[in-house]
């Protein structure tokens, strides 16, 4: 932490890999070095960050983070975090992007659930990212979003993302620009998403489903949101796809983006 302010610099792709190890901030690469009295409680990026490593225009196994799955077929970034039937590992740290963009984040899980960035958190707090570039895909089979695929008490401040979000093979839920599924108490403030968002159930420009208890302000998306109907009505959404219960809150935001259901 070389200016002392409690959040671990993250200065290469190699760095962003290794939080998976460390995900309550307290360290990285097993070292806190200049970290405040109290410790350190997080992370921040220091520079633009591109997975197109080789800087040739392609997603491809000559790329540091392919992660080729045996069928000549990429697999793209694991993301940080997880929930498990064998227990719980989601990021409970603070990410401050410094308003830096990750470029061309590639991802195509089509078999694991919770992707996005990060696959999971809890109490984290997400803020000044952009996700972009020609590259970027993000597809996964339920809970997936471009930042976070399923978040509890996690806040996300101004967060931007222009890339496509999408399940497959088209067949089930929760679908969102930045988040996929907020279960209880996230806020989701001055987020932006312009990318194209398709699931089949539950698809939202920004969220693909809520829970209770979260929040969305000061957000809109302008993206193009293609979602399937459900029994008798559409669950593509151009701010949330899908409501599971009261208390929710949408406040100072809006939607311009074209919902396109289709029927599933």
């Amino acid at each position: 932490d070389l200016d002392d302010d409690g959040l671990i610099e993250i200065n290469d792709l190699s760095d962003l890999d290794e939080i998976r190890n460390n995900l309550d901030g307290t360290s990285l690469y097993s070292a806190n070095t200049g970290c405040p009295t109290d410790g350190c409680n997080g992370f921040e990026l220091t520079t633009d960050l591109d997975f197109d490593t080789n800087q040739d225009g392609v997603m491809d196994a000559s790329d540091d983070y392919w992660n080729d799955n045996g069928r000549d077929v990429g697999e793209g970034w694991l993301p940080i975090g997880y929930l498990s039937s064998n227990g719980d590992a989601p990021f409970s740290a603070i990410f401050e992007g410094n308003s830096h963009i990750i470029s061309n984040l590639y991802i195509d899980r089509q078999d694991m659930e919770y992707i996005g960035l990060f696959g999971a958190t809890d109490g984290a707090e997400i803020r000044h990212l952009s996700l972009a570039g020609p590259l970027m895909v993000v597809k996964g089979e339920k809970s997936v979003g471009s930042l976070v695929g399923e978040s509890s008490n996690s806040i996300l401040i101004n967060i931007k993302n222009s890339g496509a979000v999408m399940d497959s093979p088209f067949d089930d839920d929760y679908v969102g620009g930045i988040l996929g599924y907020g279960r209880v108490n996230n806020q989701i403030i001055a987020c932006i998403n312009t990318g194209t968002t398709s699931g089949a159930r539950y698809a939202g420009g920004l969220v693909g489903g809520f829970r209770s208890g979260n929040q969305i302000i000061a957000s809109f998306n302008t993206g193009l949101v293609r979602g399937s109907t459900y029994g008798s009505g559409s669950v593509g959404g151009g701010l949330v796809g899908y409501v599971a219960e009261g208390a929710n809150q949408i406040s100072a935001s809006f939607n311009t983006g074209s919902v396109d259901t289709f029927r599933s």
